[in-house]
Order: structure tokens, then sequence, then C-alpha cells
């Protein structure tokens, strides 16, 4: 089939060719648009020559030639700078400065701007030679060669200035660098003098080193005391823990009738107030501990009873803890003190090292600044001297080969070369506007569109029914009712469906000569009208009932017996509803009692889902592109939605075709 070449070329390239353009249609679209285009240039033709007569007038050139004679003049190697030599180049673009115009317009006295001046004034070089040409264009011939000569004195002039100008420069600065210099010495010299006196320091460094060893028997110090504070805070936090420990109360005093309990009873007592003052590794502590122990087994052989008194009261061991805890916290309290105090001297050392320092450093620099303000005085005092006999040795190097005569003819061609060109400029632009607009337009206009952008075989092209003759066009409506049926795939009821991108591409136009020259063969034909709104002969003839479940029956339009219709509106409902493909396919088995369906869908964009799953259940999609108005991309995207969708047999055709873009194919 003619769609599988297009399904080949989809594989090999998806994308739009960003131009296509057949050369026929734009030859034809620039030869209709060329005679405004020499309207245009006729146009503009007459207004320069209109312009340039009034506002260009005849001119006359002067011209004056210089010699550069070559300068040969040794160079000291410490001031290279001191004679100038300016390049061709340079030299050229001195000629026009704003001193040298200036004194022109004074000398002639001249109602001119230097701007304009600068304008009208040109400078050339010989090929490969030392000898510069001076052009001046005017009005009066007699004011050229007087501007000309006038321009190349002052050039001379000025030459010379700008030559003795650097060397002027580099003597007044050298001058300036003297007294300076002498001023900077005689300053230097006396800072100097009045350091040494205001600090009265013999020796810097031994001075520096006292303070050094100064310095490090303090911080020694400091370290010392503040590992004495860390151990204040470590007793502290002992001392805390052991009050902690010790119990609120404890026992005072208890009687037992017994002689042994109250023996026991003394030498615990006598236990806790020696374990007070002492531990239990002292002598003392031992001897009543082993006591105790002895009266305990000996209590234990007999029956005890308990005491008929105890007294209780505060531990002895708080008090001890207490007066501990506060003799350390006052220690520390001290030794905290003592690194404050010992902070102090270490800054006030510092600082002391840090004037120091500072007074060395004042002190060296004043020498150096001392030493190189006299070498720099010795060096600019033999730069003085060369100077001063540059200047008086530097002269010009310029001569008059050739004064400016006053022109015979004036300037020719110049307005002639403005007016042609602006008429060639507008004939361009024109073109280029005309081509451009034609190459980058997206309507559908030829048959290359169909085959290279939209990809879809062309089954007709039709041209306007009202610019050509009436057996042109029809013969031409046979061809694409004849292509049309031959591209189905002959099942038994064909369903043929017409689509298109925008409104008022002549579809109706084209079903409803197609459906004519159809039905005169007696062909059974279903004619199924698609609308957003239909009026009352659409009523009861609605496929909408049955395609969306709403009823059972279809009922048709039968009053022409070889064409039947039917009517699908495409309203708001059927943006929130679902129309299924094979609901569509349902209703079409049913009708298979005639020859050919025609469906006749709306624009391909209202309703993107809903015209492909109508589609879908159809044999022939046709196109309908209307010339200079389809847009060939909006038809790509549609084709494309539906191939991928699996629907191929695709055909366009192409209608509209103004009589000067038509070419008939057969």
């Amino acid at each position: 089939m003619l769609n599988d070449h297009y399904l080949s070329e989809e594989k090999k390239s998806t994308s739009i060719p960003a131009m296509v353009v057949e050369p026929r249609i734009l030859l034809k679209v620039y030869t209709n648009k060329l005679k405004l285009i020499i309207i245009l240039t006729v146009i503009a033709l007459a207004l320069s020559f209109l312009w340039v007569k009034l506002r260009i007038h005849p001119t006359w050139k002067a011209n004056s030639y210089v010699l550069r004679a070559p300068k040969n003049m040794s160079t000291p190697d410490d001031m290279p700078y001191l004679y100038q030599t300016f390049d061709i180049n340079t030299i050229l673009e001195t000629v026009r400065t704003r001193d040298v115009l200036t004194d022109v317009i004074t000398k002639l006295n001249l109602d001119i701007s230097p701007q304009q001046l600068y304008r009208r004034i040109e400078v050339q070089r010989g090929n490969r030679s030392n000898v510069l040409r001076f052009t001046v264009t005017w009005e009066d011939p007699e004011t050229s060669a007087l501007v000309a000569n006038a321009t190349v004195e002052s050039f001379i002039s000025n030459n010379t200035r700008l030559l003795n100008s650097a060397t002027l420069r580099i003597h007044n600065y050298y001058m300036d660098q003297q007294s300076m210099r002498i001023v900077n010495i005689r300053e230097l010299e006396e800072q100097y003098d009045q350091h040494r006196a205001e600090y009265g320091i013999i020796s810097i460094p031994n001075e520096t080193q006292t303070k050094f060893d100064q310095l490090k028997e303090v911080e020694l110090k400091m370290i010392e005391n503040s590992l004495r504070v860390k151990d204040l805070d470590s007793k502290i936090a002992e001392m805390e823990e052991k009050l902690k420990a010790v119990p609120e109360e404890v026992i005072q005093t208890w009687t037992y009738t017994q002689t042994d309990e109250k023996k026991l009873l003394a030498l615990e007592k006598e236990l806790e107030v020696l374990r007070s003052r002492y531990t239990d590794e002292n002598p003392k502590v031992i001897k009543v501990l082993a006591e105790i122990s002895e009266l305990r087994k000996t209590i234990s052989d007999k029956k005890r009873d308990l005491p008929e008194a105890v007294t209780w009261g505060p531990s002895g061991l708080t008090e001890v803890y207490t007066i501990d805890k506060s003799r350390f916290e006052a220690e520390r309290v001290g030794a905290v003190q003592m690194n404050e105090g010992f902070k102090n001297q270490v800054e006030m050392i510092r600082a002391s090292l840090e004037n120091l320092t500072q007074v060395q450093k004042e002190f060296l620099e004043i020498e150096r600044q001392l030493e190189i303000n006299r070498e720099i005085l010795k060096l600019v005092e033999g730069r003085l001297a060369e100077s001063k006999m540059a200047m008086q040795s530097n002269v010009s190097d310029y001569e008059i080969l050739e004064a400016a005569q006053v022109p015979r003819f004036p300037e020719g061609g110049r307005r002639k070369l403005i007016v042609f060109g602006i008429t060639f400029l507008v004939f361009v632009g024109a073109s280029i506007f005309v081509v451009a607009k034609e190459l980058l337009d997206l309507h559908t206009k030829s048959e290359k569109d169909f085959h290279e952008v939209i990809r879809i075989p062309l089954c007709g092209v039709l041209p306007d029914e009202n610019e050509v003759d009436y057996k042109v066009f029809y013969r031409n409506i046979q061809i694409l009712v004849e292509n049309i049926i031959n591209h189905t795939n002959s099942p038994a009821t064909p369903v043929i469906c017409f689509g298109s991108d925008t409104k008022e591409t002549g579809k109706s136009f084209i079903i409803k000569e197609c459906l004519s020259m159809l039905s005169s063969l007696n062909h059974r034909i279903l004619y199924i009208d698609t609308n957003t709104e239909f009026g009352s002969e659409a009523q009861g003839y609605l496929l909408n009932d049955w395609l969306y479940g709403e009823s059972s029956e279809i009922n048709l339009d039968t009053t022409d017996p070889n064409m039947h219709h039917a009517y699908f509106m495409v309203d708001d409902r059927t943006f929130t509803r679902i129309l299924e493909t094979q609901k569509v396919r349902d209703m079409l088995s049913l009708l298979n009692n005639y020859d050919y369906i025609i469906w006749e869908l709306f624009d391909y964009e209202y309703n993107v889902q809903l015209f492909n799953n109508i589609i879908s259940a159809s044999d022939t999609l046709v196109l309908i592109a209307r010339f200079n108005r389809s847009s060939r991309n909006s038809m790509n995207r549609a084709v494309n939605f539906l191939k991928d969708r699996g629907f191929n047999n695709i055909h366009g055709v192409l209608n509209y075709v103004p009589k000067d873009f038509f070419l008939e194919k057969y």
C-alpha cells in the first residue's frame, strides 16, 4: 500500500524538517510579489534621488604632500624613551587631533566644529614610502586648498610640540623628584635623631633578651600555680564526697546493765574520735580495734540484751571535713588571684617586647629610607642633565613637499553611488523578506508538504472552483473519489472518515460531491454528519444515545432511499464520557447493509481522543487541508498520534489551491 512507504520512512526519521518548500511554489510566490517589490524599488529610487539632490552638494578635493625625513639619533640606555619615534600609523592619527583642528579653525576663521572638520580631512601614506598625502573635501575649491595647507602647517607645529612634550614632561618629573628627595632626606635625618633622644636606648637586642628571660620565669610560675589550683579542686571534690557519705546523726551514748557492753561502748566511742583524727593505719586505732574485736567475741558467747538508753547526735566527722574543705577553698582563691597577677605581668612584658620590636623597626626603616633616597637623588640628577640636552637638540623631521592647489573640477559619482546603493538595498531587502517569509511559512501549499512533513500519500489536489474551468474542477473531483475508493481496504462495507485540522477547509463540500457521484452509481450510502449542534432535522437520528448505551435502537433518516442519514453530536458531554472504539465497531457492524459509510468528523484538535477512537473503528481516513490555511505541523501531529495507536490508512487532500499554484498531476 502507499502508506507502507511512509511507515518505513518514519522508522528512519521521526523529526519534522525545519523548512520544506517546493521551488515551484517559492518561485510563484516571488513572481506574484515581484510587482510590489518593483514598485517599492522605484519609490526608493525616487526618494533617494530627491534626497541626494537636496542634501548632498558637489564637493572639491585639494591635496597637499608632506615628506617625513628619517631620524638617526642614538638614545641613552638609561632613558630609551627620551627621543620620541612614532610609527606611521600613529602619525596618521595625530593629524586630526583636536589641537590641530582647532588651530586650523582659528587661523582661517571657519564656522565649523572640530568634529565636522575631522570628517572633511583624510590622510594617507604613499605606497611603501614616507610621503603623506593630506586631502581636504570642501564645497568651495579655494577653501579646500586653504584648509589643506593650514592643516599641514598645524600638523608640523603640533608634531614638534609632541616630540618635545615627552622630554619636557620627563624633565619636569625629575625636577620634582629632585626637590622631593632633598626634602625627604632632611626629614629622615631629623626623625633619626629624635628617635634616639626619645627612647634613650643603647642596645635594643640586650633589652629584648632581658625581657624574654623575665617572660619565661613568670610563665613557669603561672603554670606551677595552675597545677596547684587543679590539685585543690580535686581535694575540694574529695571533701564534698566524704561529707555526702557521713550520716546526719550517730549514736552518742548508750547504757547496758552488763559491764562488757559499757566497756565496748566506750571503746567504740574512743575509736570514732581516733578515726576523726587518724587513719586506720595509726597504732592507736589498731589497738582499739583489737580490743573491740576481743570484747565482741566475749559478748557473743553470752546472751546479749538491748541497751537501757541510747543517745543520738551529729557526727564529729562532718565538722572535720567542713573545716578541711573551707581551708582548701581559701587556698584555691588565693592561687587563682596569683594567676591573675601572673597574667598581668605576662601582658606587661609582652607589650614591652612589642614596643621594643616596633622601635627597632622604626630605626631600621629610617636608615633604609635614608639610603634609598640618597641613591635616587644621585640617579635623578644624572637624568636631569640628559633631558635638558635632549630638549635643546630635538627638532621636527617633517617638510612640505608640495602645497595644495585650488582644484579645477568637483568630485563626481558619489551621489549616483548613494542612489543606486539605496535602490539596490531596497530591492534585495524586499526580495529577502518575501523569500524568508515563504521559507518560514508553516501552511500547507504543495504535495511536498504531504510527502515530507505530514508523511501521508496525497490522493487529490483540488483547485479553487471559482478560479478554474468547471470541467477542470470536476475531473479532479472524479480522480479524488476514485483514489479514495481504491485506497480503502475493500471490506464488505468500507467506512471512510473525513477530517481536518481547522475550520473552513471545504470538507463538507468535498463530501457532498463524493456522495453525489457515488449515489449516481446506485450505491447504498450511509452519511453520518458530525457537529456541535443540529436543528430539528437531526431529532430522532442521533447516534449518541446508542453509542453511549442510553438506547438500544439505531434510527436512521431514510428519506432518500439510496443515501441514508445519521447524526453524531460532539458537545460538552463528549469530554466527560469515553466512547470506546469497540462500541463504534459494534454499531458499524450492525450497519453492514450499505455499500459505503461516509462519516464527516470534527476538527482533529477539538477532541483528540474521541477523534482517534472513531477513526480506529473505520477503514480509511481522508485528511483535508486548505491551501495556505491548514498547518502542516498540526496535521503531522495528528497523523503521528493516529499511527502511534496503530491506524495507518491515512490519505490527504489539498483543497482551494489558487489557479496560479494549481498543477494538474494527470
